[in-house]
């Protein structure tokens, strides 16, 4: 399996057990992953805004702003990436990372009141 090492800002990569945890800060929050947890799920779970299709670096739906940091993917993805992004369903983080995604807004106004 051939490693593709995408670099970005400034910094070394480092080594990392695979149980070691790396902060990923976004716009708006921080989250800590371990270099084998996929980030597209991380962030999903931690309620970003991250649009996704496939989950297999083909169609590009995930494409994230990159501020400075450092991912690996095993396989260099199919859709087409500028330097400065990658694709958070494939993958892995190998340095902190600062991206440029927010937390999902919601819409207070089309909330229910389970008080009412």
């Amino acid at each position: 399996m051939k490693k593709v090492a995408i670099y970005t800002g400034s910094g070394l990569l480092s080594s990392h057990s695979h149980t070691d945890k790396l902060s990923v800060q976004t716009l708006d929050s921080q989250l800590s992953v371990s270099a084998e947890d996929n980030l597209l799920d991380a962030l999903i779970s931690s309620g970003h805004e991250i649009e996704y299709q496939c989950r297999g670096g083909y169609c590009g739906a995930c494409r994230t702003k990159v501020i400075s940091g450092i991912v690996e993917y095993d396989e260099p993805p199919l859709a087409h990436l500028d330097s400065d992004e990658i694709l958070p369903c494939c993958c892995r983080v190998k340095e902190a990372l600062k991206l440029s995604v927010s937390l999902r807004k919601i819409d207070d106004s089309k909330q229910g009141n389970l008080f009412e």
